[in-house]
């Protein structure tokens, strides 16, 4: 009885994960995107803005001007590489309410957004998840402040909005085990 349990609860968990894994496949890729930089504050336009595709390769260079950085949008994520100007003294992005690129579904075709959090591979310093903000159709980066060195990257890990389907399908699978725990005790008396 404990081996059939078991197997049950495998065999919803692999089935939930082909589902789940299956809804976010082709997040980003070949989707069109929009890239603005707003300063001095998120809504006033400092470059931009610049339209493409997601697909192989960097989608915009030297953002918001020479020295700043690349842009490179994968299928789950955005990848900033910051260049370096001439004059390293100014390798900083000045004070003010807002002061960085916004990544904005224009054509409200791309599933909503859900999260983007700081990759590990992130090496700007005191670059945190407070300076990302995310809503349904765009992700900005608050860069207000922050110096940088050539080289030096900023890589977030976007991901959807959960569907309702797939919530649906977690807490049936969760609802799934509950129910073969509470069978397997009776069964055995505990």
């Amino acid at each position: 009885m404990r081996n059939r349990f078991y197997l049950i609860v495998l065999l919803c968990a692999t089935s939930s994960a082909g589902f789940v894994s299956s809804a976010h496949a082709g997040f980003l890729d070949g989707q069109s995107l929009e890239l603005r930089y707003d300063y001095p504050n998120n809504g006033t336009l400092y470059y931009g803005p610049v339209f493409f595709t997601v697909g192989p390769g960097v989608e915009a260079t030297e953002v918001p001007n020479s020295g700043g950085f690349d842009v490179d949008v994968s299928d789950s994520n955005i990848l900033l590489t910051f260049l370096g100007n001439p004059n390293p003294s100014q390798n900083n992005f000045g004070s003010a309410a807002f002061n960085g690129p916004r990544f904005i579904d224009y054509t409200s075709s791309i599933p909503a957004f859900g999260d983007a959090i700081i990759n590990p591979a992130t090496t700007l310093s005191g670059f945190d998840a407070s300076r990302v903000s995310v809503t349904a159709d765009e992700i900005d980066v608050n860069l207000e402040g922050l110096s940088y060195n050539p080289g030096d990257e900023i890589s977030l890990d976007v991901s959807p909005a959960p569907e309702p389907t797939t919530l649906m399908l977690g807490l049936g699978g969760f609802a799934s085990m509950v129910a073969f725990q509470k069978l397997r005790r009776k069964n055995t008396g505990q």
